[in-house]
This record gives structure tokens, sequence and C-alpha cells, in this order.
């Protein structure tokens, strides 16, 4: 925020309470200012609510750098109500649910009190509905339902919320699920100090029922508040979500009610009469005629939506059966695929560089297909009945070898028949992105390479700075590889596969990227980046009776296994160090 727009008597920005630093300004009001803030002790950005109500402080700098000196106060008594306010965030951190805004921390300073909360990235409720416009009821109780989950433990809990409107609900960007913040405990305490005083900061017009009205507006003098109370506030939401209009506010429904119904108003293609007539309910003026609790509400409600599947995050691993293999989500972005000219042992097939976004959810396998797995699809009918032979040097958790480009489509077929998920090969593009994790350099572990870090031909070194002596290539996947090598200190050339995850993963979680097997991916063979796609698809033209392989293998010399080296053979060509990785979108 620029600091001609810095609200008059924030806090600096910049300025430390305890190890929160106060990063910007998220908004302010009558009651105080809510601040981003940066928790250095739990490296975390967290929202930051300081009680200070504009009509009984005013806050003294010693000069013009604004360092805060103690509030001055114009009304101590009155002030001084800041500790209910910190009572009420003690029994709001308690509360630990997924649709309610999380309190870390709250604490006295300057004078007055601070909340410390989860900082939700997304955007308020009102924003999404402006950009949205009505909901359907389908749509809709996907927001209306977690949200009373959440309300119902407060409720429990014998706490209130009082300020529940479209801007006090935030949809989370990562999964769009909703979560309910701003308790609105400074606006009661400010309330019970003075009820006589103009009350736009108090309540939401609109969104508060008349209960929550000075008594001079009450129709009888016996009205209470209670969860009917939040009930009246989110029947409002609803309203608003279905027709684009706030409702009328509710000292002016009290004689010749403008409000038309719901029922009458909405048609049944965009909800039923039943959930309709439900949120009139809500809505009603009399507070004994609303449902006066949230289970009662509920059963007028209809049935829950079907819960959508949380995609899981970029991180996280799963398995889609027991048998299959263990996946890794990776985080969407963007990368320079190729190599620069200026990197060792780079040819020509390797360009020309260009940007590839991954801008969908993608899980990848974090070990090659193993033996393991292979054998099991074969054993539930699957993978044409083939058993490749290990070799001698074991099953179990050795990478799958001696399998073709139409052996691992085999194997996905299967898996997808086997879990319900479309599974695949990776795509050249993925195979590149996931293998450098986010770096730009030939292996994603650095500038180079040795046997402590991957199984590869442990007899010649990488980047060493030394000019190597040139040798024939043999016919395989090297392809079009250079003639030269750097020569230097030999490492260990193992001469067979080790069992996946024998050396670290990389950022992403992927273990064996660089060496041990090489990797099939779905890409015809083309011999130059020219035309290909950016949006992380196959590239399904070209040559498609030659399909390009990664990663190198426990036979390859290092230079074949950096991130951008492309190789490439037959896809009925099988081989010892032939293997292969599945993926899966979401």
């Amino acid at each position: 925020m620029p600091e001609a727009q810095h609200p008059k008597h924030a806090l600096p920005l910049g300025y430390r309470l305890q190890e929160y630093e106060l990063v910007r300004v998220l908004g302010s009001g009558g009651f105080g200012r809510t601040y981003l803030g940066y928790d250095h002790k739990l490296d975390r950005p967290v929202a930051i609510k300081e009680y200070f109500p504009s009509d009984h402080a005013t806050r003294r700098t010693k000069d013009f750098s604004g360092v805060p000196q103690p509030i001055e106060l114009r009304d101590k008594d009155k002030f001084e109500w800041w500790q209910h306010f910190l009572d009420e965030a003690r029994t709001l951190a308690r509360f630990d649910h997924r649709h309610i805004i999380k309190v870390y921390d709250f604490f006295e300073a300057h004078n007055t009190g601070y909340i410390v909360m989860e900082y939700a990235e997304g955007e308020p409720l009102s924003d999404f509905l402006d950009r949205k416009g009505v909901l359907t009821e389908g749509e809709l109780k996907e927001i209306l339902f977690p949200l009373l989950d959440g309300l119902k433990v407060v409720h429990g809990a014998k706490f209130l919320h009082r300020d529940i409107k479209p801007g006090n609900i935030v949809i989370r960007a990562e999964d769009a699920s909703p979560m309910l913040i701003d308790f609105g405990a400074a606006r009661q305490a400010i309330g019970v100090m003075n009820m006589n005083r103009a009350f736009t900061f108090l309540l939401t017009a609109g969104y508060a029922p008349v209960e929550q009205y000075p008594p001079e507006y009450w129709p009888r003098r016996d009205l209470r508040q209670g969860p009917w109370t939040d009930l009246y506030a989110l029947g409002a939401v609803c309203y608003h979500a279905l027709t684009g209009k706030e409702p009328p506010e509710a000292i002016a429904r009290m004689i010749n009610d403008p409000l038309v119904p719901l029922a009458e108003r909405c048609s049944e293609d965009q909800a039923s009469q039943g959930f309709l007539s439900a949120i009139d309910r809500a809505l009603q003026v009399d507070e004994e005629a609303r449902p006066q609790t949230i289970d009662a509400w509920l059963a007028e409600l209809g049935p829950k939506p079907i819960p959508k599947p949380i995609p899981p995050r970029p991180g996280e691993t799963f398995k889609d059966c027991a048998e299959g293999p263990q996946m890794v989500v990776v985080p969407p972005g963007w990368f320079m695929m190729g190599s620069p000219s200026s990197e060792e042992e780079r040819y020509v097939a390797e360009g020309p560089q260009h940007r590839v976004e991954i801008g969908y959810g993608l899980a990848v396998g974090v070990n090659a297909v193993t033996f393991a797995e292979w054998d099991a699809c074969v054993s539930g009918g699957g993978c044409n009945g083939y058993r490749p032979n290990d070799a001698g040097w074991g099953r179990g958790r050795r990478p799958v070898i001696s399998v073709t480009w139409e052996d691992a489509q085999a194997y996905v077929s299967w898996l997808s028949s086997r879990t319900g998920h479309s599974y695949r090969l990776l795509s050249e593009s993925e195979w590149e992105y996931v293998a450098r994790a986010g770096t730009t350099t030939p292996f994603h572990f650095g500038e180079t390479i040795s046997t402590d870090q991957a199984n590869y031909y442990g007899n010649y070194t990488y980047g060493s700075g030394r000019k190597g002596v040139y040798r024939a290539l043999p016919v395989g996947p090297q392809g079009l590889g250079a003639q030269r090598s750097p020569e230097g200190r030999k490492g260990v050339y193992r001469e067979q596969t080790l069992p996946v995850g024998s050396f670290s993963s990389n950022a992403f979680g992927l273990y064996d990227i660089h060496g041990n097997v090489w990797e099939w991916t779905q890409d015809c063979w083309n011999d130059s980046y020219l035309g290909a796609p950016g949006d992380g698809s196959a590239w399904l033209r070209g040559d498609c009776s030659v399909r390009v392989l990664r990663g190198g293998s426990w036979d390859s010399e290092p230079w074949f296994l950096r991130s951008a080296h492309r190789g490439r053979n037959p896809t009925g060509n099988r081989s010892l160090d032939y293997g292969f990785r599945v993926a899966r979108c979401f």
C-alpha cells in the first residue's frame, strides 16, 4: 500500500510485534484493522487483527519515523474493553476446524489487544459472487454446508459469529473450500460500550437480524440473540447468492415486509422448493419463527451434496491401489525445455529451447515401475502375461527391465482398469519438467554428477572441466549423442540395476530420475523441438515407430543422464536397461 494511503493510526509497515513483522494493511474499520504479517519464528504468513476503536483511541508517535508509542486513550474505561476482545480470542483459539479461521496467538501490546490468525489465500465470497453471478442449489450447498459444519462447533461452545456476510467468507484458492473469518468480537465489545452511537460499523445492513440492533429498534423488548441470529445472516448470504441482490435491512422489514420469498422468486431449475423455503424460514424477522439450531435448519435444507474428492496437494503421495505404484503430486509451473548452447555435451536435438507450461494437476510415479508392480499386473491378467527376465539381479523393488514401449502401454492400460483412473506414460516435456524440479543445471543436483548420487557407468565423469578422449558410441538410445566425453576420476560401475529409491529424491520427490533405467515416454521422435507443443502434451507427430527415452541407465555414461538429453528407440525394442514411469492427471 502506498504511504499516502496508509490508514491513520495504523502501525508502520515493517514494524515488529513480537516475532511478527507487519507487511501491509489488509483492511480497516471503526473497530480496528487487520494486517498481513510474517511469522519469523514459524516462517509463514499470518493475519493480525488489532483492536483499535477509532471513537475511543488515537495513537501518538514520537517523531516522523512513525515508531508507535502506547495508545493515547480518550476514554480509558471504555477502551479497556479490549480485554473482552482477547477473552473471545481465547475462545476462538480452541476451535480447530477447516472451515473456521484458525487463531494461532493473541497478546497485549501498546495498551491494546492483538489476535494472530491463519492467513487464507483466496477471494471473499462477495468477489466470487460478483465474478460468477447467481448460484444454483448445488453450487450454493457446496459453500453453505461446510460453513454450517464449522459454525456448529462454534455454537456448541456457546459462541456466536454475529457478523456473517459475503465479505467474511473466504473461498480458498487452493481447493475452492469456504472459510468463515472475522468473528466480530470487537464489534460486540464496542456495542456493549455505547448502544446509543451510530451503528454503521457495528452490524451489516441486510445481513444482521433485528435483535442485533439497539433496543429502540426492537418490535418488542424481549428479543434474544442465539444460533438463530447467525442463521439469519447465513440465510441472507444464501439470498444474495441466489438472486444477486442483498435482502432489505431487517428493521425495514418489520412493517409491510418488502422481501419477496425465494420460493416465489426463483425457478425450480435453479433450486428446489424445499431448499428455497428453508432459506425463507431462516430469514424470518421474528427470531422465534426461525430454525433455532443448525441441526434444525439442516433438516429443512435437504440432503447434503455428495462431496467432491479433494485433489491432493503438491508434494502429497498416494496409491490408487495396493499393488500399484506410489504417486506424488508435482506443482504446476513452467520451464525452458531443452539445453542451452553452452551446456557441455549438448547436441542439436536438444534445441531450440522453448517454454513449456504444466498448468494442470499432475501426479507422477515416485519411482520407475518395479518388478513387483509388473508381476502384480501379470497376476491380475494384464500385461499380456509377459514376465520379463530379471537377468539374475533380482525382482521385487528393482525396476522392471526388458520392456518395450508397447509393454509399457499394456501396463498402464491394466492399471487404469484396475484403479478407475487414466494412467499413462509421461510426455517428454512432463518428464523433463519433473526431472529438473525447478532447476536449470544439467542434473537436478547441480552441474556435475557422481555415483554417490545415481547409478550409471561410473568409469566416466561429467563436468570436470578437462577435455576427454573420443570414442565410438554403441547403437542404442544414445542415438545422436556427442563423440567426446570429459575424462576424470572414475566412480563405481555397478553393472546392474539397483532397487528403486537407492539415492536421494529431487525437489519434487522423484527417485532415480537420473540413471538406473531409461524411461519410455509417450512422444514420437522428432530431430528437434521446432513445432513442439508448449502445453505439456505428448508430441504425437513425427516418426511414431520410434519413441523417446529419457534419463539414462546403469550402463550409460554420465552425459546421457542430463535432464535435457533425448534418447530414442523403436517401440518394439527390449533391453536390460529399458524401463518406464507412469503419470496421471486429476
